[in-house]
């Protein structure tokens, strides 16, 4: 399937979501690949003050 990187616009009460790529950075993506992460992993990917996660965007150009 296609990956996009978007932005949530609105959640409904019946969890409905809807998603916008208007805004600078949403876009479709080419290339790449989207991996699961378990939720205790999360803040290890993060790193100390965000670092870990900003030089992975620095990386990808997201």
């Amino acid at each position: 399937g296609d990956s996009a990187l978007a932005r949530v616009q609105e959640v409904d009460e019946c969890h409905n979501v809807v998603l916008t790529m208007k805004g600078v950075g949403l876009r479709r993506l080419s290339q790449g690949a989207v991996v699961e992460v378990p939720v205790n992993h999360l803040d290890r990917i993060r790193g100390a003050n965000n670092a870990n996660l900003d030089r992975m965007k620095d990386v990808s150009d997201c």
